[in-house]
């Protein structure tokens, strides 16, 4: 798969990708992020990019929601937030939406960056990360079994969770694609898990035999070391 097709198959995956994006750029630029990339310095890294419509008193703004109540799969829209928006102000303005004042749609949720910036392959773990999930996407079967599954769990519309696993030597990668959950609503790892590792083979693996594991995206479980 090329690169043309990847950004296809993920501008279908997520959709407002390209909005989202020009907004995260937009986001980085203005001198009020600082602010609140102090306050959720998740954002864009285990906090994924929401973006949103809001029909406020008559006009609608689509934005980037920056601030509020976080949630595990991004942020409580039922609570008051802020958004950040190009719509009232080129450069960018801050607009902040009172529940109940509003009507909110989500457009689209885009993963964020990986977690681990310091890893000197960030930049490839991230492109293994949008391949794999393509072709995972690329799957009519899978998608759909995936969309009645997360619906009955409360899971995301797309998995999330990439994870790493080491014994000795041998390191396994992977986009976690089945498998069960815990009482909190992650991955079970100790009981098997599904991967679709990079380019596009699919295993089961038992994580109680890796030594220790990394989750690189996605779920928030801690790094685990076993001994």
């Amino acid at each position: 798969m090329n690169p043309e097709q990847v950004r296809r198959e993920m501008e279908a995956l997520f959709p407002g990708l390209e909005t989202s994006e020009a907004l995260q750029t937009a986001f980085r630029a203005h001198p009020g992020a600082e602010r609140y990339l102090e306050d959720e310095p998740e954002l864009g890294r285990s906090i994924p990019w929401v973006l949103v419509r809001c029909e406020i008193g008559g006009k609608t703004i689509t934005g980037l929601v920056v601030s509020g109540t976080s949630a595990r799969l991004g942020w409580n829209l039922e609570e008051a937030f802020v958004m950040f928006t190009t719509d009232v102000a080129a450069s960018g303005a801050f607009v902040p939406v009172t529940h109940g004042t509003a009507t909110v749609s989500v457009i689209g949720t885009v993963p964020g960056t990986n977690r681990n910036p310091g890893r000197p392959d960030a930049v490839t773990l991230l492109g293994q990360l949008a391949e794999i999930t393509a072709r995972w996407a690329s799957d009519r079967r899978k998608t759909d079994a995936w969309g009645v599954w997360s619906r009955v769990h409360g899971q995301p519309a797309f998995p999330e969770c990439f994870v790493e696993f080491h014994r000795g030597d041998e390191v396994t990668r992977g986009l976690v694609i089945a498998g069960a959950l815990d009482a909190a609503g992650g991955w079970d790892f100790t009981r098997p898990v599904h991967l679709m590792i990079w380019p596009a083979r699919e295993i089961t693996l038992d994580p109680t035999q890796a030594e220790w594991k990394e989750v690189l995206h996605g779920d928030e479980v801690p790094q685990s070391r076993r001994g």
